[in-house]
């Protein structure tokens, strides 16, 4: 009957001992379902209301909620407004909730019933529709009540029958998920059902982690009512186990921190870990220390149902009492499962089991909750402890697990469905604490965005959900999903489905989802089919992806960058659009199925659409590839040598290989500035071999064949219309206009056009163009780019192509193209040399306002870079990249940086990657990404990255704040450029080096 009987074959004193437990894990009454084939008793006709609707007045409150639900329902269903009664009048046919006497009458033993189990039986012209119910219980104030209190069977009757005989379904509260048939016509056939929970533990979230937000849609009231509406309806638990880290919930730190410190773990650096943040109590024990024998003491006070008050008992935050939730009055089970993380801890006794491979560590764990259980056992004290089996005391331990031990293993659930190696390694642990426990366990499941990850994208997984409940059914009494999430609605559909899972795992899912999408959509169930089906196939991309690592496969979530680029591509967005286009317009004679197509276009798929352009703004490189192109400062000869003071005055900015993949052989420098009547540009490129250019007529279309340099111009920022102008080395020039990709050699510049070439350095360019020859600049700024062709005589290059803009693929791309801006903005960067034009020092690590690493220097790399001429590598050894930072606190800012990938590979399934750290300064780093967990992997072109952050308000109380690069953990290479970080709602012009 409970999970850790152990010793099944041993005494008969040890099977009474097991059978005392408060609550049954397993049915003791088999499902009975006898329905007419006809109907029998007429309860509307045409419109007309034939029958009454009765809850007594001796009812529980949970039953009178249950008459008030069936009221409204029912009278939406008819059109006419059905009044509740407190007695039949005999004239008419009546659905009667909650009468206990009648129950007794027609000989319904409630005593006898499961846990949460009803009848619906008709008598005569009469339904009786009932369970058993807590007498005070007003499941409208909340759901779970201490103890085992709080039942509300007659409630969950209720549903049920209006689930069967009314065919209203609950999707969600509100109008839109709760859908109502219209009928005037309504007969009832005989009933004889009793119904029952399979599993007694039945629990899932519909709150988003930490306390982060939630977003609620329209039309239903979540905070107050919604929220328990959605329990209530989808047949929640109505008594919990406790099981969650309970040794932090007793105050030890409060009560034994001074007097005995021994008690608490001992760090790396010797230090006791103690202490708490506004959620938590963050003390972690030594399990080698007295405190097993408070531990002991403790379950003994609260199994003998003693007051807080005799042990000194105080709440995770120093308060006086029992915990309410997890040390309820009446149901003797005190909960011994260590705080989270469960620190391994440093002293000598601990550190001989925690430097051991995980099996001796979990031995060594489960031997303290062993002698716990037999301390308390010893006392006479009758009652049972709790504990999950979780993180490093999850592998089956070779110790006998006390008879009066409930244990709760941990697995990740649902979401490894999509990953076989791992779903057959948690069914195998599974199946092996069943044996060990000689009995059925219960489960915490983890299908939830944890820590807020992929905000906006829809994690809706039915299936997966059912597949592993079922396989999981024989072995198990419950499950609790933890599926935390940043839109309630993305869980709408997953809720339904462990609702009639958790009650009946050999539910049809897929019998369920058709009828999902027909009663909810109507002529646009396949196309709404389609989509969830989609969203479900796309979440366990995300969350099955696998990665090989020298611990065997784990699962790792990919970066935004896979995110967008192969799991929801512009293929993909454009496909899931469609969807929608076309279900509303199946939907337009159906306005009821129209609203919610809209609705859910708008609260599920528009957060994803919103999160997707929030993502394309962040990376669009273009609209922030920006250099700065000054008012002349002085008299410029053009004479093919920009060694005036008005060139050494202006902005240098480097080109980089075409494509970026690439390295670079030679460097080249292009300069720009302007007065009214011309813009003037210089280049510098860097040539050690013997060029090649040939002599060429003016306008010679060939001209691009040479060492050449090209200028690509849109002063009035028309995207489909540029100017060039091509000059080779000889100062031969073609200049030509495109528009919409159509060349026109016509066009004349009249640039004034000169070259220098010193053979075996490099040859260098100036250009005057008149301005009138181009439309008048729009704004402050132009479209630009500037690129190099470079061919030698004789000897070929690997990289002969050039671009300043590091994104384009073609020279003429001129979507790619950036900004010459004409307006020098603030230098807000808070970043010292962000384009790396400087060399490491050999100062100390993080050394201020210069960029180091943790062996001191870092890999300034010349051949691969975007900006000032060299970028930061990270690889192998030489893999974090650091600067201290001035960042102020309660103040938000924007980091941003550019970045090219290959081949990056996790060698560990946990902060394995490229990411980075951002330490404010007061112990509580902050990461991008954002999402906990997850770092960038695998390959990509030059790719900007920005991320938004706030610092806390103690920015800078413990140490200097700095920002860390770091691929940790993994092969491949990462190069970084062009890194700012500026306070936001200010804008850091793009200004390179000189």
């Amino acid at each position: 009957m409970k999970k850790m009987l152990l010793l099944l074959s041993c005494s008969a004193a040890l099977l009474l001992y097991a059978a005392e437990l408060p609550f049954s894990i397993e049915p003791k009454n088999p499902r009975k379902c006898e329905i007419g084939k006809t109907s029998v008793t007429e309860m509307v006709r045409n419109g007309n209301i034939l029958f009454e609707l009765v809850v007594p007045k001796t009812a529980s409150p949970s039953a009178k909620f249950a008459g008030q639900e069936a009221a409204e329902q029912l009278s939406r269903a008819f059109g006419s407004s059905i009044a509740v009664r407190n007695a039949p009048s005999g004239r008419n046919p009546a659905v009667i909730i909650g009468d206990a006497e009648l129950a007794g009458k027609l000989g319904i033993d409630l005593k006898n019933f499961d846990r949460d189990g009803f009848v619906i039986r008709t008598h005569g012209k009469n339904v009786l529709i009932i369970g058993r119910d807590d007498p005070k219980l007003d499941p409208r104030r909340g759901i779970l009540m201490p103890g085992l209190k709080g039942e509300m069977a007659t409630l969950f009757g209720t549903y049920d029958f209006l689930e069967r005989f009314a065919g209203i379904r609950y999707y969600f509260p509100g109008k839109i998920g709760t859908v109502i048939p219209k009928r005037k016509d309504w007969a009832l056939p005989e009933i004889d059902i009793y119904d029952r929970p399979d599993f007694i533990q039945r629990r899932f979230t519909d709150y988003n982690h930490g306390g982060r937000p939630v977003h609620y849609y329209e039309g239903a009231d979540w905070k107050k009512t919604g929220g328990v509406l959605n329990k209530l309806r989808n047949r929640y638990e109505t008594f919990m186990i406790p099981n969650v880290h309970g040794l932090a919930y007793y105050g030890y730190q409060y009560r034994f921190g001074k007097e005995h410190p021994e008690y608490f773990a001992l760090d790396g650096a010797g230090k006791r870990i103690m202490g708490r943040d506004e959620r938590h109590d963050k003390s972690q024990i030594c399990f080698s220390s007295g405190i097993k024998e408070e531990i002991i003491a403790d379950a003994v006070s609260f199994l003998k149902g003693e007051p807080a008050s005799v042990r000194g008992i105080r709440t995770w935050n120093d308060q006086p009492g029992w915990s309410k939730w997890l040390c309820p009055s009446g149901l003797p089970l005190f909960n011994i499962m260590p705080n989270d993380s469960c620190y391994p801890c440093r002293c000598p006794e601990c550190w001989k089991h925690f430097s051991q491979p995980e099996q001796a560590q979990s031995n060594y764990i489960w031997s303290f909750f062993a002698d716990i259980c037999k301390g308390v056992k010893k006392s006479g004290v009758p009652g049972w402890l709790t504990t999950m089996a979780y993180g490093q005391y999850r592998p089956i331990p070779e110790v006998e697990i006390p008879d009066n031990l409930l244990v709760m293993l941990a697995l990740r659930g649902p979401w490894n469905e999509g990953n076989p190696t791992l779903r057959e390694q948690d069914d195998k642990l599974l199946q092996d604490w069943k044996k060990k426990l000689r009995n059925k366990t219960w489960l915490w499941t983890y299908p939830g965005k944890y820590y807020g990850m992929f905000p906006g994208i829809p994690h809706t997984t039915p299936r997966a959900a059912a597949s592993f409940t079922k396989r999981a059914a024989p072995h198990i009494f419950g499950i609790y999903f933890e599926c935390e999430s940043d839109y309630v609605i993305f869980n709408y559909l997953t809720h339904h489905v462990y609702g009639k899972i958790m009650w009946n795992p050999n539910t049809d899912v897929e019998k369920l989802l058709d009828e999902h999408a027909q009663i909810m959509y109507g002529p646009a169930a396949e196309p709404m089919k389609e989509y969830f089906d989609s969203v479900e196939r796309n979440w366990m991309k995300i969350a099955a992806n696998v990665t090989e690592t020298p611990m065997g496969p784990k699962t790792t979530y990919p970066s935004e960058l896979e995110l967008w680029g192969s799991i929801y591509s512009p293929m993909e967005i454009k496909r899931l659009n469609g969807l929608f286009d076309q279900a509303e317009k199946l939907c337009i004679k159906a306005p009821e199925y129209l609203e919610r197509v809209k609705f859910l276009r708008r609260e599920m798929f528009a957060p994803l659409l919103g999160q997707l352009k929030r993502f394309q703004e962040a990376n669009n490189s273009t609209d922030h590839w920006k250099a700065f192109c000054p008012e002349r400062s002085g008299e410029v000869k053009i004479d093919g040598l920009p060694e005036e003071a008005a060139w050494r005055n202006a902005t240098a900015f480097y080109l980089s290989p075409l494509g970026g993949e690439k390295p670079a052989e030679v460097k080249t420098v292009v300069r720009a500035m302007c007065d009214r009547e011309n813009f003037y540009f210089a280049f510098e490129c860097e040539e050690p071999d013997l060029l090649f250019a040939g002599r060429r007529k003016f306008d010679e279309p060939e001209l691009w064949k040479d060492s050449d340099v090209e200028i690509f111009l849109s002063p009035d920022g028309n995207r489909k219309r540029y100017y060039q102008l091509m000059l080779n080395a000889h100062g031969d020039l073609a200049d030509l206009r495109v528009v919409d990709s159509v060349t026109d050699f016509s066009w004349n510049s009249g640039a004034e056009v000169k070259t220098a070439v010193i053979p075996g350095k490099k040859w260098t360019a100036e250009i005057r163009l008149p301005r009138k020859s181009m439309e008048p600049v729009s704004g402050n700024s132009i479209l630009a780019n500037f690129t190099r062709h470079r061919v030698l005589d004789g000897k070929k290059t690997d990289t002969p192509y050039y671009s300043w803009s590091p994104f384009t693929r073609s020279f003429g791309d001129i979507t790619r193209f950036g900004k010459l801006v004409f307006t020098l903005e603030p230098a807000d960067n808070l970043i010292v040399d962000g384009s790396f034009s400087t060399p490491a020092t050999e100062k100390t690590r993080y050394w201020w306002g210069k960029w180091t690493s943790a062996s001191k220097r870092f890999n300034r790399d010349e051949r691969y870079f975007v900006s000032g001429g060299a970028s930061a590598r990270l690889e192998n050894s030489i893999n974090t990249l650091c600067q201290y930072v001035p960042l102020k606190p309660d103040t938000e800012y924007v980091i941003s940086f550019l970045a090219k990938m290959k081949d990056v590979k996790k060698l560990e399934p946990n902060w394995s990657g490229f990411y980075v750290r951002i330490d404010p300064g007061n112990g509580k780093a902050l990461y991008y990404p954002a999402a906990y967990g997850i770092q960038l992997t695998g390959s990509c072109p030059w790719t900007r990255m920005e991320h938004r952050f706030r610092t806390p308000k103690d920015t800078g109380s413990k140490s200097k704040p700095y920002i860390n690069f770091i691929l940790r953990k993994a092969e491949g290479a990462v190069w970084i450029d062009d890194v700012k970080l500026s306070p936001a709602g200010t804008v850091s012009a793009r200004k390179s080096a000189k």
